[in-house]
């Protein structure tokens, strides 16, 4: 086996708020694919830092309507999944949304296909699992 590191660094990263409404709102998911790193909340926003190096974070965007539990990117796509029954694709380039999924229920899992990008499975709080694939 592969020796584990021993070692770990963490970078903390501020999020500035513009108003003390959006002070409620809790990180509830995050992605990172090359330079991009993506946020989601507790009120549906998503945000991104691109690339990480540089300042400043996007304005937050109501991507749901409730939390966003799974955020995922690839090379071309952004995938957020929320517990308002829906799975979104985004297209990373333009940041708009070019897809939809409705699951039965709150979506609380999320996984990519290792082998084709554009495949997926998730899962919701009722235990359904729903496979996805999409042209690009």
């Amino acid at each position: 086996m592969g020796k584990v590191p021993n070692t770990f660094h963490t970078l903390r990263l501020e999020q500035q708020e513009s108003s003390s409404t959006n002070k409620s709102s809790v990180t509830t998911a995050v992605a990172i694919h090359q330079d991009l790193l993506v946020c989601g909340d507790s009120t549906g926003k998503i945000w991104y830092k691109d690339p990480p190096g540089e300042e400043g974070w996007s304005s937050k965007k109501q991507a749901h309507t409730d939390k966003i539990s799974v955020l995922k990117a690839t090379e071309r796509i952004i995938i957020s999944a929320s517990h308002d029954q829906s799975v979104k694709l985004w297209d990373r380039g333009t940041r708009k949304q070019v897809g939809m999924f409705l699951c039965q229920a709150p979506v609380v899992s999320l996984a990519l296909s290792p082998s084709c990008p554009t495949e997926m499975a998730c899962g919701d709080s009722l235990g359904n699992v729903y496979r996805i694939a999409w042209g690009e």
